[in-house]
């Protein structure tokens, strides 16, 4: 640490209160919360390769008719930009992250495959030149979403009064991630007891990866041509819990596929790097109550990525340019006896800058950026701003909708 990365962070909190209605009623609130992180407040559990993990060992209620896990995945270290590592033997030979392109984390109920948390590629507002993200910083970066896992398949599971553990582990985990995550589980309060069983379990335990190189390396760590890197994880669980209210089935189905293309051309005065992700998530809970289905839930999230970074060397000075396509979209339907609901969710960053390197220090020069942030909600309540920056200063704000 020093006096150009230690500052004081300054903060605000509001809690806004507003009445239940029938139309807006108020949310369940889980009856307990089990903290992966060993009990710290706030603290995160570190992950420094691939076969670490974040675990906790609990006895819960006898009556545990539904859970979910809410999760924090960080890269950090040389995890930071996982989405431009390379294969392990071209990263050695390069000088760069290894573990490939791809990252995933891996949730297990007592050693058994649970499910699947897709890793978002975070931007922190140093990531490759803290101008970029003046004053406009990357998606989520000042406010992480956690990623909630359904884990109400395995509920009868937990309800034997027995230890049982939750671990959770980040597929190609370079060194390191930072991770947190909460077990949240419902009660059947119409019962001491809740019994039932996993139905089935078809998700594998590990993701079916792809990696296509063709790099072209020369003399003195030059390199050209194309990494792509694929990877799918289907998950499919189903499990039932006897309650007070009858026999209820939760059948969980989740696709997932990821794509990462990367173009290099290293030179000895010049690194190309150009990288187009993509990540989609299309997963479905089904809800079956007394053998007729009582609720369907569908949604699809995709993380698309574009990076473009060219560092060039010259005898006096250097420049960096980077430019960075960052999207978060989101959309879903929940179909119940109560009636139908759709939600829709769209965060786009877009960021360039020019970085001017000598010897005393450096200069930004050309910044651009912008950031929509669109919603439209249950009910048709729709909230659509773009706002745009010109040489790190807001210069206009619109409104959608």
């Amino acid at each position: 640490m020093n006096s150009e990365y230690t500052g004081i962070i300054y903060g605000r909190a509001e809690l806004d209160f507003y009445p239940a209605t029938k139309h807006y009623p108020a949310a369940t609130a889980a009856d307990a919360v089990y903290p992966l992180s060993g009990g710290k407040r706030g603290g995160y559990v570190y992950l420094d390769g691939p076969s670490t993990q974040m675990m906790g060992t609990f006895t819960f209620p006898k009556n545990v008719e539904a859970a979910y896990l809410d999760l924090f995945l960080q890269g950090q270290s040389n995890d930071e930009f996982w989405y431009s590592c390379f294969p392990n033997g071209l990263a050695k030979k390069l000088d760069n992250c290894g573990g490939t392109a791809f990252r995933e984390g891996e949730v297990t109920v007592d050693g058994q495959a649970a499910g699947v948390a897709p890793v978002y590629p975070y931007i922190f507002t140093g990531g490759f030149d803290p101008y970029l993200w003046i004053p406009i910083p990357g998606v989520e970066t000042l406010n992480f979403t956690p990623y909630r896992l359904n884990l109400t398949p395995f509920a009868a599971t937990l309800d034997d009064g027995k230890p049982h553990t939750i671990a959770v582990s980040v597929y190609n985990d370079d060194n390191y991630f930072t991770t947190n995550g909460a077990l949240l589980v419902y009660e059947d309060h119409g019962s001491a007891q809740v019994t039932g069983g996993l139905i089935s379990d078809g998700t594998p335990a590990s993701p079916s990866e792809s990696i296509v190189r063709r790099v072209k390396l020369g003399p003195s760590g030059t390199a050209y041509g194309t990494i792509k890197t694929t990877a799918t994880h289907p998950v499919s669980v189903a499990g039932y819990v006897k309650t007070s209210k009858g026999r209820v089935e939760t059948r969980v189905t989740q696709s997932i596929a990821f794509s990462n293309l990367q173009k290099i051309d290293i030179t000895s005065s010049e690194y190309l790097q150009n990288i187009t992700q993509q990540t989609t998530l299309t997963s479905t809970t089904q809800t079956i109550m007394n053998g007729q289905r009582n609720s369907q839930d569908q949604s699809q999230l995709t993380w698309p990525l574009n990076v473009h970074y060219l560092y060039t060397a010259g005898t006096s000075k250097a420049t960096q340019n980077v430019v960075v396509a960052q999207t978060k979209n989101g959309s879903g339907l929940d179909l119940s006896p109560g009636g139908t609901n759709s939600w829709l969710l769209q965060n786009t960053v877009n960021a360039s800058d020019t970085l001017t390197i000598v010897g005393s220090g450096f200069t930004p020069s050309n910044g651009k950026s912008s950031q929509q942030y669109k919603s439209l909600g249950v009910g048709g309540a729709c909230w659509d701003k773009t706002i745009e920056s010109r040489d790190y200063m807001i210069v206009g704000t619109r409104l959608g909708c």
